[in-house]
């Protein structure tokens, strides 16, 4: 029996499962099958040595693994894949305990450093990726990718000059979003996450970099 019809026959009998929104491998789009274990479902890709959770089997009886899913699992060698999506869950398994969404970032802007270097943005970035995760390629694109946004609003006049920034899951607040007025909470919440010290030079040809203090705080430059 192959791998795949392993996995489906693992999930046919007395199974109700509820998807998340991850399915497929974040590097090619693409699933090699399913196993369950406990009451998780999980995907994998071989390829890129890849597994994320796709789902919850309500009707499991149990949430520990048994003999033969721990079998399965061994045998495709899972316990070496990288898991995927990590972050996402806990940021949606976060909002659905507290049933408020929190913001992807948040970002304080310091106009007082950008008159006296002359930069272009200055401020505190606080993006919603745990500080203890180890940094990937898309984590690096994401931050790149809000810098760019924020730089842009602040070339076209649109960011005040004392502006509070938050950016929200699809551009847009949601009903429930978190009450980003409680000192308290968004505190502690950034104490948790990933914190950037943003310095975008105007000399740089229209590059944007972030300083070295910033990529310490992300483990892309270690320090000595």
């Amino acid at each position: 029996m192959n791998e795949s019809k392993k996995g489906l026959r693992l999930e046919q009998k007395g199974s109700e499962i509820k998807f998340v929104d991850f399915q497929v491998c974040p590097s090619c789009g693409k699933a090699d099958g399913y196993v369950s274990i406990g009451r998780g479902r999980w995907g994998y890709c071989r390829t890129h040595q890849t597994k994320w959770l796709a789902g919850y089997d309500l009707a499991a009886a149990q949430d520990q693994a048994t003999e033969e899913q721990s079998g399965v699992y061994d045998e495709l060698g899972l316990g070496k894949f990288t898991h995927v999506y990590r972050e996402e869950l806990e940021r949606q398994e976060r909002s659905a305990a507290t049933d408020r969404v929190m913001p992807v970032f948040a970002f304080l802007r310091r106009r007082d450093i950008e008159l006296e270097v002359g930069l272009v943005l200055a401020g505190k970035l606080v993006v919603d990726i745990p500080k203890t995760t180890k940094p990937k390629r898309r984590h690096q694109r994401l931050i790149n990718e809000i810098v760019e946004r924020l730089t842009e609003s602040t070339r076209t006049k649109q960011m005040p000059d004392d502006a509070v920034v938050y950016g929200w899951p699809g551009n847009q607040r949601p009903a429930n979003a978190v009450d980003v007025d409680n000192d308290e909470l968004m505190a502690n919440w950034a104490k948790t996450r990933i914190v950037c010290e943003v310095r975008v030079d105007p000399r740089n040809d229209g590059m944007v970099r972030i300083n070295s203090d910033a990529l310490r705080q992300m483990g892309i430059i270690k320090q000595h």
